[in-house]
């Protein structure tokens, strides 16, 4: 059978559409993240979130506040989505997840945000010990005591090492003595002592600090966040 030049001509002009299509469906395929690249786009997610959303909301007040903490939640959510093979950086967005929640007031979101770092997040140890205490913390100042002293006996049983870093030892000291005596005596000590400062300007270099140390400059503000919010609420 011999087929006319106009049937020739449409052939021809679909093949080249379908060569075409797939060539541009190839081209477009998305080629797999190395570990490396995965890492830096993880962390600068959850820098920029921490940066421009969650930060700021500590100071921010009614809609404002309320609009950077959604969507700081939002963010945290985002990367523990797209990057579930990054371990640490997920464990810090759920550290700072739980103290979104926490500072919301939803005790028992913060609670599973931080009893997931413990459970998804073994090796990243410090993410770990101050997901502990903020749970017994927060448990503490819930009036959930018996609660709180399990969360603060984990914290002995785990990291009570006698090579452990200072501020280790200090956060296992005080779990002790929340499980000894309560803290009653100790937290009244330590609020009379508080009364004795004034607040003052920081100006450190933190150009002197190492990764590791800047890393850590978030979590603590947000942590303070949380002692600021929980006392206001105990009040």
């Amino acid at each position: 059978m011999t087929l006319r030049p106009g049937i020739l001509r449409v052939l021809g002009l679909t093949l080249l559409i379908l060569v075409l299509g797939v060539s541009v469906l190839t081209g477009c395929r998305r080629q797999p993240e190395d570990p490396q690249t995965r890492y830096a786009a993880a962390k600068a997610l959850f820098e920029q979130t921490t940066k421009e959303l969650h930060l700021p909301s500590a100071t921010a007040t009614g809609a404002e506040r309320q609009r950077l903490q959604t969507e700081a939640a939002r963010a945290y959510q985002r990367l523990l989505k797209r990057y579930p093979d990054q371990d640490y950086w997920c464990a810090e967005a759920r550290c700072s997840l739980g103290n979104l929640h926490a500072s919301q007031g939803k005790t028992n979101a913060a609670l599973e945000c931080w009893s997931q770092v413990v459970s998804k997040h073994p090796r990243q140890e410090w993410e770990v010990l101050m997901a502990l205490k903020s749970s017994g913390d927060l448990l503490w100042e819930a009036n959930r005591q018996a609660e709180a002293k399990a969360i603060y006996q984990e914290i002995v049983t785990r990291f009570d090492q006698t090579n452990a870093p200072p501020i280790v030892r200090s956060i296992v000291r005080g779990s002790k003595l929340k499980l000894t005596n309560g803290g009653t005596g100790a937290d009244r000590s330590v609020e009379k002592k508080l009364a004795e400062y004034v607040a003052v300007r920081l100006s450190t270099d933190l150009t002197k600090l190492s990764e590791k140390e800047k890393q850590m400059i978030p979590i603590l503000i947000a942590v303070a966040d949380i002692m600021k919010w929980s006392r206001g609420v105990a009040r």
